[in-house]
């Protein structure tokens, strides 16, 4: 039955809809973090959202030579990104195919239209027996 069809594709866009939905909506409560380390501890990142969100020092840090500090920020801040990415790998994350999905409302949009031509007709038939 063609309404079925048309029941069906709107139904599995919308449920990968709302599966994205739901896990952005976990994300923006709970966004992922990932935590580096270097120079014994006394240089500390943290990454969050693919982004570095804090960098902590411990005043003897301030004390490496800054090629030295340089390093070592850049080795935790790395440990951080990995850290992240190890917690919280891409293929967690549900994924939409956006061609198919846009293939599968284009199938339910040209269901919905067959389907109200025929009710355009049918109720055309109707008026014309009943005129």
């Amino acid at each position: 039955m063609v309404s079925d069809g048309f029941d069906g594709g709107l139904a599995e866009a919308r449920q990968e809809l709302q599966e994205l939905a739901d896990a952005a909506a976990r994300l923006d409560r709970e966004p992922p973090e990932g935590h580096g380390k270097a120079a014994d501890g006394r240089v500390r990142v943290t990454a969050a959202g693919g982004r570095i969100s804090a960098v902590d020092l411990d005043p003897r840090a301030m004390r490496l030579p800054s090629t030295d500090l340089a390093a070592a920020i850049m080795e935790a801040t790395n440990a951080a990104l990995d850290d992240l990415a190890a917690k919280y790998p891409a293929m967690a994350y549900p994924t939409v195919d956006l061609a198919t999905l846009d293939a599968q409302l284009g199938e339910v949009q040209q269901q919905g239209l067959m389907q109200l031509r025929r009710y355009t007709q049918s109720i055309s038939d109707a008026v014309r027996r009943i005129g």
